[in-house]
């Protein structure tokens, strides 16, 4: 499937580089509104006393600040003094903010223009799910997770009712409702329940359905000329909403409104005033041109999550006008230091609000990851990888996967089916522990101190199955690469090769990489080679170990090189302490394990698995008639083709267990059809 755009992976990496750039300066900005003091965020430059503190601020600028922290890790920020500060805001958000909503929640919820609202209440509980994830990016917070979950649970189980019986979104009851809140009351609710919440029944058709109705509304305004009825930015949350709740038919309706929403967007990135959020109760609210960026990035990073790119040629041209307008709306205001952003529809001099550089620091995070997955996409198509099974397009915001600690997508059992040729199932047991296991508990899901694997072993040993079992574990893309994609271009092409398939591997995360068949890239070199030796095997030696190196440095990966030859035959340069993390040998099968695996795919067959366990053991003993194969290794490839005998005809084996030696004959010499 193509995207539909002129753009390419190499245009993608110019655009990633920006907004990390942009990033960094809205994270630092964001940082400047917060008062340690209080573990509270002012509301914005004007009023920065003590009527300034909002929870709706403090809880925006706490989701924006963990994304800021999740990125300053992931862009190897981890040692630096800024993530440290940044640890430090959140921690201190964490002990005293949300220690004070535990015990006075009524008056921690109370917004100074709105009361308690079912928006400030979205953020608060959005906040409160991703301190309650488990593992995560905080670790000096202070705080009974508990109390926060029982105290939020009333909150969720509140908007839940209403969002149902109103039918969407409202500030408080008196409002009309704007699906500008309910898309936050979803997102919120579902972060808070999890899983189970993301099927429909949990709000209701009924919401469905009116928010289908909504989009649809909208667009017959649009179609029909009603200019003012007509409104952008309304359109796109009820779209994201209806995305959210409809798995199916909205296809070409969502094409539509996101083209419509395109349409009304300025050349310079601004979108037009929205109708106000509030008008009936409370001082009316309007919304940011941030905030329709930012949902239509939830948009794109649902539909890349389910590998659907049928909406990039309309969407990334919007988003990256809004991109041209937050770095045009950046501020600095001398007089009090403040820096960052405003909503843009407020005309106000001298006004930075610490939510909307919040909403713009979201923005710039959750595109970047857009980005990122897009060119991730791109790239594992170009190298004709293998996907593992996806157990979470079933996630209902994608973006929060990291926030919420989705590492349910991670399943450490499906290990359990390897073909572990070692007794007592060591192998199996060190896979999950070294490999597997460390990434299943980072909060961003990197692979730990080993990454770079050696699997070397005779044929049939399974090294390639192994490695696409890992893959499916985690749930991560596997990318397998022979010599062909090295010499493509013959013998004289393989730098430029080399180069090309080095540069896409470091543009990826979270995938197996799997060098197949390529010990001769790896051979012992020759003392003292002659000029053709120095070409076929020095050269690529030398030229492929430094890249492996860069990669395993990198901290994205598994890689895993797969040998027939033991380490005697590979290079020294290759096998030389901190080149390998790991360096395994995989051999055939041992009697106990032969017998776990037949076990196994015979369960349930009434006698076949004793009858194959007593032709592996007598195998073993080298009890069976065929002298001229004493030294026969049995591998798995036997141990499929005896249970294919057993199963082919099971009366003839069940009766007696004479059978065992002709079942042995066949299994080791089978017949010829002449």
């Amino acid at each position: 499937m193509t995207t539909g755009i002129d753009i390419d992976v190499a245009s993608l990496d110019e655009h990633i580089e920006s907004l990390a750039e942009w990033i960094l300066k809205a994270g630092s900005a964001l940082q400047g509104f917060y008062v340690p003091s209080r573990g509270a965020f002012v509301r914005d430059s004007i009023n920065p006393g003590k009527k300034g503190y909002s929870p709706t601020s403090t809880a925006r600028s706490f989701l924006a600040l963990w994304e800021f922290h999740r990125f300053l890790r992931e862009e190897d920020f981890a040692e630096s003094s800024e993530t440290q500060d940044v640890a430090r805001v959140l921690n201190g958000i964490t002990e005293k903010f949300f220690g004070l909503f535990i015990k006075r929640p009524n008056s921690v919820r109370q917004s100074g223009t709105n009361g308690i609202n079912m928006f400030t209440d979205s953020h608060i509980l959005m906040a409160s799910s991703i301190i309650n994830s488990g593992p995560n990016l905080l670790t000096a917070g202070k705080i009974d997770k508990s109390l926060l979950h029982k105290v939020s649970a009333t909150i969720a189980s509140v908007n839940q009712r209403d969002l149902v019986k109103w039918g969407g979104g409202k500030i408080v009851e008196e409002s009309q409702v704007h699906d500008f809140v309910t898309l936050f009351a979803l997102r919120s609710l579902d972060a808070f329940y999890g899983r189970p919440a993301t099927k429909v029944k949990a709000y209701g058709i009924g919401l469905r359905e009116r928010l289908k109705a909504t989009v649809l509304q909208m667009l017959a305004y649009n179609a029909s000329g009603e200019t003012a009825r007509f409104d952008a930015s309304e359109l796109a949350f009820s779209l994201v909403s209806m995305n959210r709740l409809s798995t199916q038919n909205v296809s070409q309706i969502t094409r539509c409104a996101a083209t419509c929403i395109g349409n009304a967007q300025s050349d310079q990135g601004a979108f037009p005033t929205a109708r106000p959020v509030s008008y009936q109760a409370g001082p009316s609210l309007y919304v940011a041109s941030y905030e329709v960026a930012l949902a239509l990035t939830q948009l794109l990073v649902m539909k890349l999550y389910r590998k659907e790119r049928d909406l990039c040629d309309i969407l990334i041209p919007i988003l990256l006008r809004s991109f041209l307008h937050v770095q045009a709306y950046y501020d600095y205001d001398h007089g009090t230091n403040f820096r960052g952003w405003a909503n843009d529809h407020t005309r106000r001099d001298g006004l930075i609000e610490s939510w909307a550089t919040a909403i713009v620091l979201t923005f710039l995070i959750h595109f970047r990851d857009a980005l990122i997955t897009l060119r991730q996409q791109l790239v594992l198509e170009n190298l004709g990888a293998r996907y593992s099974i996806s157990r979470s397009n079933d996630l209902a915001w994608p973006d929060l996967s990291h926030a919420i600690n989705d590492s349910g997508i991670i399943d450490v059992r499906l290990l359990n089916k390897i073909s572990d040729p070692s007794s007592a199932s060591k192998l199996t047991r060190a896979i999950k522990k070294t490999l597997v296991q460390p990434i299943k508990v980072d909060p961003i899901q990197r692979p730990g101190i080993r990454r770079s694997l050696l699997f070397f072993g005779p044929p049939g040993s399974r090294k390639t199955s192994l490695v696409k079992q890992i893959a499916s574990s985690l749930n991560w893309p596997m990318v397998v690469l022979s010599p062909s994609e090295f010499l493509c271009r013959g013998l004289e092409g393989f730098e430029a090769s080399a180069v090309d398939v080095f540069k896409n591997l470091r543009r990826l995360r979270r995938v197996v990489v799997l060098f197949d068949e390529c010990e001769d890239f790896f051979r012992r070199r020759p003392t003292k080679p002659d000029v053709e030796s120095r070409t076929v095997g020095a050269f690529i030696t030398s030229g492929m170990l430094p890249r492996l190196q860069l990669l395993h440095d990198q901290r994205w990966m598994l890689l895993i090189v797969a040998t027939n030859s033991g380490p005697e035959h590979l290079d020294p340069a290759v096998t030389r302490e901190g080149r390998f993390d790991v360096i395994q040998k995989l051999d055939y099968p041992v009697l106990s394990a032969q017998i776990k695996y037949v076990r196994a795919k015979l369960r349930g067959r009434a006698r076949l698995p004793r009858i194959a366990e007593l032709a592996l053991r007598r195998m073993a003993r080298k009890d069976f008639k065929n002298d001229n194969n004493k030294d026969f290794k049995v591998t798995f490839q036997h141990l499929d083709r005896l249970i294919e005998l057993l199963k082919s005809n099971p009366e003839k084996y069940r009766k007696s267990t004479v059978g065992t030696v002709p079942l042995i004959n066949m299994l080791i010499a089978p017949p010829h059809l002449v």
